[in-house]
Order: C-alpha cells, then structure tokens, then sequence
C-alpha cells in the first residue's frame, strides 16, 4: 500500500474516514463538509481504491492544504466492504471515535460536535445514530423523537420483530474507536454488510440516536443503495439478515414465528415486482439469493401480493390485469 497513515501515528479525538472509488464528482463537496465542521478536534484519511478519475489529484490537492488530512492508496482494488475495513485499520490507536463520511455523501457543520457530545456523555454506547436526508425523504428515523439510547440487543429485537430501521448507514453514524478495534467491522462481502456489522456489535455495545438530520445521503445512479434497489435487493436482504441474527436475539418461538410473517410478506412483495414488469435480472437475483439461504421463492404467495396489488389499485383494474397477464409469461417460464 502507497500509505501515509499508519494506526500507530498520533490522531485526533475523532478520525474521519472516506473510503472512495471514482468519487469525483461528489468528492469535494464531502471534503469540504468536513473542513467546515464547528468541532475541530479530527484528523481526516481519505482511502482511494484504485480510481481511474479524478479523485486521487482532488485528495492530495486538499490534504496539501491542510496538514490533518492524510491520503492512501490501495495497490489492488477492493471490495467495498474490504475498502471500508481497510480504512476502519487506518484508525489512530488515540482516536476515541471514528466517523465515515462517504464520499458522495456530506454531513452538517454540527454533525461531529452533536455525536461526539452525545458519545462522551454515554460510555456504553458504541453506535451514536443521526437522521440522514436522502432525496425527500429522511432515513433512521422511525422511533420517537423522545427515545435516544437503546440497550444494543434491544435495538436489534426491534429490527428484527418490528422492522424497526433506525441502524443507519455509516455516514449516519459515529463509531467508538474501542468497538472497531475489536476486528474487522464489516464482517462480510455483501452489500449490506454495515447493517450487518450493527447486529454483530451490539450484543455488546449500545445505541444511541440524535434524533436531527446531521447527515445528508445524496442519490443518483451510481450509488450503492441503487443498485439494490434495481433488483429489490434491501427485501431479501432482511430475510438474511434475520436467518443469521435473529438466533442470536430473539427466542425460539419468536424466531419461528416471526420468520413466517417475514417470509411471506417478501414473497408477497415480489408480487409487485411482476406487476411493475421486473425483467429476468429481477428474477434470476431473487432466486439465486434465496438459493444461499436454502430457500425458494413461493410463487402462490407471489400472486397472491399480485392480486394484492390490482385490488388496491380499484381506479385502474383493468390496466393492472393486462400488466399480470403480460408478466406471466416470462415469470412463469422459470
């Protein structure tokens, strides 16, 4: 590794960290969220995976202007999730937080300041969640705005019961540097591996949430979340989600019961995907995951959530029959 940063190396209170792969065009609108921090106590290592664009000159030409920033570069290109652990190992062993700042994403001049304010005064706690503006809409903000501390399996309970999201993605999170020393944090090579790095952490550590919009997730076509939402990936994400988690959280009744409710409303909601026409790339991914987890797609609930959706959709019933019938075809030529 062509590497300026080492974990040895004296850091800051909080280490900043922005893994990044042909972030270009967003890279220094997220560089220059973190210069105009109202906290100032951090140290910044832009981690660049082998970019063929802009990014590496954008980096060095900040991190020559500002000695805090530092910039690393793979020798090979990783994954995303190897990329962010690569970048957690980077971490000052003085550095009492780490904050992943993604690098088509920004964060607010109070970020910082607001988390590590919250973090100092609750030493359990090992995740300290915000709210994220993401288009119109603002993720991570499903409990009420009066709850902000959750004992850590508590926090899973309610995501795996309830489907409660509140486990944000890492620009909506500040990390305790003591809880990613603990191993590699994201523990697998899927897309999803953040949330899946929450539920391996917090049998251990707790949760705590600062209920304002502190982060800002910025969407277009070439970000992660939507490429998954292409192939409804976040739906049978949670089904393996719960498989591994949920022995770890919840009872065995619980587990049973709740797997069914689970299983079928996923089903239920592929339904949908017939009727808004999903292609084969839909398809074949549904079944192919499911494959992994010893699992088949149960078509007669498919079309159940399909006829679901006709009888919702009362005003235009017709429209949506010649819609099934012009999927069924494809669909069913499995």
């Amino acid at each position: 590794m062509k590497d300026a940063a080492s974990p040895a190396r004296h850091g800051r209170a909080v280490t900043v960290l922005t893994p990044v792969h042909n972030g270009a065009d967003y890279l220094p609108e997220c560089i220059e969220s973190v210069l105009g921090q109202s906290f100032t106590d951090w140290s910044y290592i832009i981690v660049d995976n082998r970019s063929t664009d802009q990014t590496l000159e954008i980096a060095h030409r900040y991190a020559e202007a500002d000695s805090r920033i530092r910039v690393v570069t793979n020798d090979t290109f990783l994954s995303m999730p190897s990329n962010f652990n690569r970048a957690f190992s980077l971490v000052p062993i003085d550095s009492r937080y780490v904050k992943v700042v993604c690098a088509d994403d920004w964060i607010m001049p109070s970020c910082l300041a607001e988390l590590v304010g919250y973090a100092d005064s609750h030493p359990s706690v090992g995740i300290v969640v915000c709210h994220q503006q993401s288009g119109e809409r603002v993720l991570w903000r499903d409990l009420p705005p009066e709850v902000d501390f959750l004992r850590g399996e508590d926090a899973c309970r309610l995501g795996l019961l309830e489907a409660v999201h509140i486990l944000g993605s890492p620009t909506a999170c500040l990390y305790r540097a003591d809880m990613i020393r603990e191993g590699p944090f994201f523990p697998n090579e899927s897309p999803h591996s953040d949330t899946s790095a929450c539920f391996e952490k917090l049998d251990r550590w707790d949760l705590g949430i600062v209920p304002k919009v502190l982060s800002v997730e910025r969407v277009h076509a070439r970000q992660i979340s939507s490429k998954i939402s292409d192939v409804a990936a976040g739906n049978v994400a949670y089904v393996e989600v719960f498989m591994q988690y949920g022995p770890r959280y919840l009872d065995e009744s619980e587990l049973s019961a709740r797997f069914v409710e689970i299983y079928s409303e996923y089903c239920k909601g592929l339904g949908r995907g017939v009727l808004n026409l999903k292609g084969k790339e839909f398809w074949d991914y549904q079944r192919s995951e499911l494959k992994k987890l010893g699992l088949e797609i149960d078509y007669g609930l498919v079309l159940r959530g399909a006829f679901a959706s006709i009888l919702a959709n009362a005003a235009k019933p017709a429209a949506a029959v010649r819609k099934l019938k012009a999927a069924l075809m494809p669909f069913l030529g499995r």
